[in-house]
C-alpha cells in the first residue's frame, strides 16, 4: 500500500501491476497547518519509458569460511585475539567471527565477505519497464570496493574547518577517479566537489547531505562531456550565503535548495 499522507511526492517510471493513481480525495488526507494545510502528495506515472537508469547499490557477498582451534594453529602457533588468521582482507573484505561459549580450545568459524558496487545498466525500449533482477552476470557493472572511497564527515567542531576538510577528503577521491560512497551525515562543503571521469559514481547512504558551499556555488558539478556519471542518495542543502548590498554591507540569504 502506498502511503497518501506523507510530506514526499511520489513517482512510478516503467513500474507495473497495480500502479496508483493520483485521485482527487488524495487532497483532503495530508496533514499540517498553515497556507496549504490538507494538500497531500502528489503522484507521476510515466507507464511507458524509452530510457531507465536505476541508482547503483551495495552488496555484500559470502567470499568463503573457515574453521580454526581458537587457541592453536596447526603448526602449534597461538592465535591472537582478533587475528583472522594467516590470509588478511583486503580494503574490499573482511571477516566476521561466530563463536560458541568461551572454551579457549574451542573451534572458531570465520565468515569472509566481501563488498561491491554494482552499477546496472542503461535498459531501453520494452526493457525498460518492469522489474529488473541483477544476479551479476547480466549487463551491469560490477565494481571492487578498492576503487570506491567511503566518505564520513568531518569531525571538527569548527564549521569552516569541517567545511574544508570535507571538500578535501572528498574531492581527493574523485580526483583519483574513485568512485564516491558518501556515509549518513552532514558535510558542509567549502567549495564545489567536480567530478571529471566518466562513469563516476557518487551514492549517499542513509540521506547524507552535502551543503552548498556560502559563495553560492552549487555542491556537485559535472564538467562537460563526461557521460555515465551516477549521483543517487544525495540531500543538498542550501547554505547560508554571503553578499554584498547595494551600500556595500555584507548581507546574508539563503540559496536554493534541492535533492536528488
Amino acid at each position: 500500500e502506498v502511503p497518501v499522507g506523507g510530506a514526499w511526492s511520489l513517482v512510478f517510471v516503467g513500474c507495473v501491476g497495480d500502479v496508483p493513481r493520483e485521485f482527487s480525495g488524495m487532497m483532503m488526507k495530508g496533514g499540517g497547518g498553515g497556507a496549504g494545510a490538507g494538500a497531500g502528495p502528489s503522484i507521476s506515472v510515466e507507464d511507458d519509458v524509452d530510457l531507465r537508469v536505476e541508482k547503483p547499490y551495495i552488496v555484500m557477498k559470502e567470499m568463503g569460511r573457515r574453521y580454526r582451534n581458537r587457541r592453536r594453529r596447526r603448526r602449534g602457533s597461538m592465535i591472537r585475539e582478533g587475528e583472522e588468521g594467516r590470509e588478511q582482507p583486503t580494503s574490499s573484505e573482511y571477516y566476521h567471527r561466530f563463536t560458541n561459549g568461551t572454551n579457549p580450545r574451542e573451534e572458531v568459524e570465520y565468515h569472509r565477505y566481501r563488498f561491491e558496487l554494482r552499477v546496472p545498466a542503461a535498459t531501453f525500449g520494452r526493457n525498460a519497464t518492469g522489474p529488473q533482477f541483477e544476479d551479476g552476470s547480466g549487463d551491469g557493472i560490477i565494481r571492487d570496493f578498492r576503487r570506491v572511497k567511503l566518505g564520513v564527515p568531518s569531525n571538527s567542531t569548527d564549521p569552516t574547518e569541517a567545511a574544508v576538510q570535507n571538500h578535501k577528503n572528498l574531492q581527493k577521491a574523485l580526483d583519483e577517479g574513485k568512485d564516491l560512497v558518501i556515509s549518513p551525515g552532514i558535510y558542509p562543503v567549502s567549495d564545489t566537489l567536480n567530478v571529471k571521469y566518466a562513469n563516476q559514481v557518487i551514492l549517499g547512504l542513509g540521506y547524507a547531505t552535502l551543503v552548498a558551499p556560502r559563495d553560492g556555488s552549487p555542491c556537485i558539478l559535472v564538467h562537460p562531456r563526461v557521460p555515465g556519471v551516477r549521483i543517487a542518495g544525495i540531500m543538498l542543502e542550501a547554505s547560508k550565503q554571503k553578499g554584498k548590498t547595494n551600500s556595500g554591507r555584507t548581507a546574508s540569504s539563503s540559496s536554493s535548495s534541492s535533492s536528488s
